[in-house]
């Protein structure tokens, strides 16, 4: 019938097809589809009729293909999928042709693409990047058969803006699916995406609308700022730059872009760790919100609940730093504010784990202003808090990069608090767990590491650098003079500095902060080995003592890499603390290079630096309420009095400090009597890692 079947009749064929096609009745289009695509089976060349034929049975069989799945009948699945590749295949020889090129509408050549797009998806056998490649090869090539401007009202203008939403939808999945996909051992998926991105970027840059360029340029400012790979500074500061360009270019541009790149600002300043760059742009983005009129009939991102949260975690990162005390407050209300909002977006995949991820960043910030506030029976509690949810929302966090990050700084809060109260078995146990079972080891030979797990290696030295001295059984002030008290120092655990000593020594880790290009996390490392260099100086810990002692009484390991860095003592918490002023704006980390520094500029003589230096920090502790380090440092208060032969300012500052140990020494015991509580905080390990 097909063969002999008229002109005439197979037009009034195709015409049928192509309502019955309209009409979503796939099974019903495809008899008259394949009659005309037989009756052109001996036209060689193939005719334009039979080119548009061939090109909606691909489409016909492959909706069928995804409407009605393998296991419901594997060989009639395999036979229309084969059928949709012969016929891609003969409709692209056809337009290969050099000799005889059929004339073919440009929207059956824009179908053609589509219908790739559609084979590559009900592909198995491909890898998920390759297959994630080709779908967007095909999407953008089918954008550029539409033409840069086709008119108005053509079926072409039709189909460019159904693939333009298309792309949009598939980069935002791959983006999910990615974050979904990567893990501490395989973080490929958003390198991956990273490359899809700059593929589409290249492929299309004068096919689309302004509005979907400019967001093509945010997702990628997005991407760069977040990504796992090292980038380097210039190359980061560089995209934000042009899309400011673009952003003042744009008059009338949407709400939501505009709100997409002061996020994406916000990102980057928080790569870099330049938290004062980042306070006035989460002011700008909290001022915009209020003077935006979103009609209530018009979807928009910009006064979205969730973005309250996200605007809640950025403002939380910058006042925990510049004042712990507000920041204690905000905390408490952002974080049931984001617990109810995951309840509301629990069907959004994509916003449920946004929110996932600002909750226990939320929850680690808590925990550690407890711990600096010296409230450790409130610490407690909160780690609890965050062990119930972590484990409620394991399921969700398993399989992505974020179950790794908050199992780390999960067991990161357990040792300080263990280390803290004076369990320092404890401490050391999940400190060595964290090592051995969830970050991966750095090299010493430069290879690639996940630039995400870096600030998580900065979190493990500032537990064992944390000053526990006063939670040792055998800590005494008590002493035969006449005031009957020992001004002592207080310092980290052997056992903490040998910890401490150990990760310092690899000089891979040095390499990756110092180029990461985050200037918080650079202070914060030298800190820490200034922290090491003066507590084994002050302990008798150091290479000068260690190496004349007898063999048997070698108790601590010498660090020779490290023994190295001692000369430089002064000038790194010189460079540290102006790291720190100038870009990040810290109370308690400004306060604790003081506290190192001011005693260095007196033994270099330079003493009344030194004092000014001191009395800085003692102002920052007050300020960020930091009862441990305002103990530490009036020792060297009371070291200075002494020098000058102030004997009444010695005795105030004595009395001040034996309150501030009887105080200390309360709060730890507070803490240690919580039995119930600490056996469920000690003996917790993550379900993954079980």
């Amino acid at each position: 019938m097909a063969v002999m079947a008229t002109k005439a009749e197979l037009e009034q064929l195709w015409t049928l097809a192509c309502l019955l096609s309209n009409q979503q009745l796939p099974h019903q289009a495809l008899p008259c589809l394949e009659v005309c695509v037989a009756a052109g089976e001996t036209s060689q060349p193939p005719t334009a009729f039979v080119i548009r034929a061939h090109v909606l049975l691909a489409e016909t069989c492959l909706t069928l293909c995804r409407l009605e799945s393998k296991e419901q009948s594997r060989e009639l699945w395999w036979k229309r999928y084969k059928r949709a590749e012969t016929s891609i295949y003969v409709v692209e020889k056809a337009l290969e042709s050099k000799t005889h090129p059929p004339k073919v509408e440009q929207e059956w050549v824009v179908r053609l693409y589509q219908s790739k797009v559609l084979l590559v998806q009900q592909t198995s056998k491909i890898e998920q990047p390759v297959q994630n490649r080709q779908v967007l090869e095909n999407v953008c090539a089918a954008i550029r058969a539409c033409g840069e401007d086709p008119p108005a009202a053509s079926p072409l203008a039709r189909l460019k803006e159904q693939l333009c939403a298309q792309l949009r939808a598939t980069l935002a999945d791959m983006h999910l699916q990615s974050m979904l996909r990567s893990s501490n051992q395989d973080f490929e998926g958003l390198a991956a995406f990273d490359d899809n991105l700059r593929v589409v970027r290249t492929a299309v840059p004068s096919h689309i609308d302004p509005d979907f360029q400019l967001w093509l340029v945010m997702v990628s400012c997005h991407v760069l700022v977040t990504s796992l790979r090292h980038r380097a500074p210039t190359e980061v500061t560089k995209a934000i730059g042009f899309a400011d360009q673009w952003i003042a270019s744009q008059p009338n541009l949407g709400p939501d872009l505009q709100l997409y790149h002061m996020i994406a600002k916000c990102l980057s300043f928080l790569r870099s760790g330049e938290f004062k760059k980042l306070g006035p742009v989460v002011e700008q983005i909290k001022a915009f919100r209020a003077s935006v009129e979103i009609p209530t009939d018009s979807p928009s991102y910009v006064q979205a609940a969730f973005v309250d949260n996200i605007i809640d975690g950025l403002e939380l990162e910058v006042i925990s730093r510049y004042d712990p005390s507000q920041a204690m407050g905000l905390s408490m209300k952002a974080i049931h504010l984001v617990q109810t909002n995951l309840v509301k977006y629990e069907s959004q995949p994509d916003i449920h784990l946004l929110l996932l991820g600002t909750l226990f960043d939320m929850l680690y910030i808590h925990c550690n202003l407890h711990l600096q506030h010296s409230r450790y029976f409130e610490m407690a509690v909160s780690v609890v808090q965050m062990l119930k949810l972590f484990n409620a929302y394991n399921h969700h966090l398993e399989p992505t990069i974020f179950h790794v990050q908050y199992s780390v700084q999960i067991h990161v809060l357990v040792a300080k608090y263990a280390i803290a109260i004076g369990r320092f078995k404890e401490g050391e146990s999940h400190l060595n767990y964290i090592v051995q079972h969830l970050l991966p080891p750095i090299s010493e030979d430069g290879r690639a590491y996940p630039r995400a797990f870096i600030h998580l290696w900065i979190d493990l030295l500032e537990a064992s650098s944390y000053c526990s001295g006063v939670a040792d059984p055998m800590f005494s002030i008590r002493s035969n003079d006449a005031n009957g008290i020992q001004m002592r120092r207080i310092f980290p655990s052997t056992m903490q500095l040998t910890f401490l000593g150990k990760i310092l020594e690899n000089h891979g880790l040095k390499e990756l902060v110092y180029k990461d290009g985050n200037v918080e996390l650079r202070a914060k490392y030298d800190l820490a080995v200034c922290m090491w260099l003066w507590a084994t100086q002050e302990l008798g810990l150091f290479a000068a003592t260690l190496q004349n002692l007898p063999r048997g009484h070698k108790i601590f390991p010498i660090h020779e890499k490290l023994e190295e860095s001692r000369p430089d003592m002064l000038r790194m918490l010189h460079e540290s603390l102006q790291l720190v002023s100038t870009h990040v704006d810290c109370a308690e980390t400004t306060a604790e290079i003081m506290a190192l520094f001011g005693p260095k500029l007196i033994e270099a003589g330079r003493i009344e630096n030194g004092e000014e230096t001191l009395k800085s920090a003692i102002r920052l502790s007050l300020h960020a309420k930091n009862a441990l380090l305002q103990t530490r440092l009036l020792v060297d208060i009371f070291h200075l009095y002494t020098h000058r032969q102030l004997v009444q300012a010695q005795a105030t500052t004595a009395e001040k400090y034996e309150k501030k140990i009887a105080a200390l020494q309360r709060r730890i015991a507070q803490a240690q009597s919580e039995n119930a509580t600490n056996e469920r905080i000690f003996k917790w390990t993550d379900v993954k890692a079980k």
